[in-house]
This record gives C-alpha cells, structure tokens and sequence, in this order.
C-alpha cells in the first residue's frame, strides 16, 4: 500500500504557520508523482473535487503559494512542475527533528485531523521520556516511576509548542480524537477524604475546580491519558550541517 513519511516539524510547521490548506496541496501533489507532473486544466478540476475546494481558484491560489516560496518549481520549456521531496524542504526551513509519520492510506479529507495527531503523538513521546528520565535522575522506585505506555499532553503545553490560544488547541486536539487519531481517557487521583467534606475541603484547596466525586470518595482530575495510533518512523538524509536536537520547541 501507497504511503508518505512526513515530517512531523511540517507538520507542526502547517499548525503553527496557519498553512494547512498549503501544505495540504503540496502533499497530495507528492502522493500524484515522482517528482515532476503536468498541470492542465482539466487534471487541476480534477484535483480540485478530490479535495473538495468548491472551485479550482483556490487550488490554483494555493499553487502559487508554493510556486512562490520555491516548494514546487516550474519548467517553461517542458511544462513540468517540479515537486521538491520533504529532505528539500525539511533543509530549506532548517527543520531539525527527523521523525516523520506515516500517512497510511492516502486520506486527504482527515489530512487536517491526521497531522495535528502527529504533533501530539510525537511530544507526548518527548514528553514521556523527559519525565522518565526525571524520575530516573531522582532516584525513585520502580513502582512510582510514570508509565511509558501512558501519555498526557495538556492544552497549555500543545499552545506553547505550536504558539497558538489554549482554546485553538483544546479545538485542535478535539479534532484529532473525534477523528479517531487519538483516543482520551480521564485520569483521576482518589483522595481519601468522603465526599460529604467536600464544602469544607474547597475552602482550603485552592484548585477546586478539578475537584471531582469518584467513588463516593473526593478525587482530583488530572491530565486525560492520551493513545495514539499514528505510527512515527525515523527520516534519514537531513543535511549534516543541521543540528541533530531529539527535540525542536524547548517547552518545558
């Protein structure tokens, strides 16, 4: 089956830039070639009604966005555009982070869903491992150690990472689970105060908005657990002159 390894920082390049729509062009004319394809008119409608653009102007629009800024290059003698490959653009933008996350199948309809799927999945992994290794430096026991296997990304830290409102990534991550991308859970600690201290307790607990009744037991919501199902692969052949960072935001 056809697949496309694309960058995560394009991705987040795409979020983060208010590009999507752009990106979203390049990348479908990538999954049409090899590099190099005519566009007559009757091929750009074509292309128009599999994206679902209401006219063939807003493809075009979006074309000369990329003509512009050199992702894609045109041959006047041959007719030909040139579709620059990710390792081009990844070099152009001096992207630094080598993960990419497979496309698999072709779906341009949840090509808005998929990507921002691809951030979260890719710094929920960071910031996983940053904890762990936390936790390691610490000293703790194996018992109080965090779960790899378990994932949260709250919506301040996805603002920070893509430098968008808090409520645009709320949305964004809404849209990403609602497509199936990613699956949430609520995580909650159990306090073992009863729920009838509950009044008394939020006089002297100043975050009591997260405080919920679990259990007939007070408990505090904590940060949803997150699972990805987006599959993320190593992309190799980034300029040596780059600087090869696990990391390319430095959210903390």
């Amino acid at each position: 089956m056809v697949y496309l390894n694309i960058p995560v920082e394009l991705c987040k390049y795409a979020l983060s830039k208010h590009l999507i729509s752009q990106i979203r062009v390049y990348v479908f004319l990538k999954s049409k070639c090899s590099g190099q394809i005519k566009l007559p008119k009757e091929l750009i409608e074509l292309y128009s009604k599999e994206l679902g653009f209401k006219s063939s102007k807003t493809f075009k629009n979006h074309l000369i966005w990329l003509l512009v800024n050199k992702w894609i290059t045109y041959n006047s003698k041959s007719g030909n555009y040139h579709i620059k490959g990710f390792l081009a653009v990844a070099n152009k933008l001096k992207f630094i982070c080598r993960k990419g996350a497979i496309f698999e199948p072709l779906d341009f309809e949840n090509f808005k869903p998929f990507i921002i799927a691809a951030v979260i999945k890719y710094y929920m992994q960071l910031k996983s491992r940053r904890e762990r290794r936390s936790v390691y430096v610490k000293g703790c026991t194996r018992k109080n150690r965090p779960n790899p296997a378990s994932f949260t990304l709250p919506h301040l830290y996805l603002s920070k990472i893509l430098n968008i409102p808090k409520s645009l990534a709320a949305h964004y991550r809404y849209i990403a689970v609602k497509s199936g991308f990613i699956s949430s859970k609520h995580s909650y600690e159990l306090l073992n105060i009863p729920s009838s201290e509950k009044e008394q307790f939020k006089k002297y607990y100043c975050d009591y908005k997260n405080l919920r009744i679990n259990k007939k037991k007070l408990a505090l919501q904590k940060n949803d657990i997150l699972i990805s199902n987006i599959v993320l692969r190593t992309k190799n052949g980034f300029k040596k002159n780059l600087k090869r960072k696990e990391n390319f935001c430095t959210v903390k």
